[in-house]
């Protein structure tokens, strides 16, 4: 969306011949889509900053999940046989 925004602005640069945004009479159309433009990437920019927020917490949550795992298999002295995680062997109760 952002690329086609762009191709619009350039487009009506070269209607109008108008290049310089500070211009008086710099086309408002142009100035309206460079507006919207900019803000798409600033929204495309702080959701990728999510992402990689959600990812790392993702990837911690999943390291913590491992390690308990494998202290309920040490603490319950099974090795490879103890139940998957430590709820399973409560609901076996």
């Amino acid at each position: 969306m952002a690329a086609d925004l762009e191709h619009e602005i350039a487009a009506e640069k070269r209607r109008t011949g108008i290049e310089d945004e500070k211009h008086f009479a710099y086309s408002t159309f142009a100035r309206a889509a460079g507006q919207r433009r900019d803000n798409l990437l600033v929204s495309v920019r702080d959701l990728e900053s999510q992402r990689d927020a959600a990812k790392a917490a993702l990837e911690a949550a999943k390291a913590e999940l491992e390690r308990e795992e494998g202290r309920y298999d040490r603490a319950s002295g099974a090795g490879g046989a103890a139940p998957m995680g430590p709820r399973a062997g409560r609901m076996a109760s």
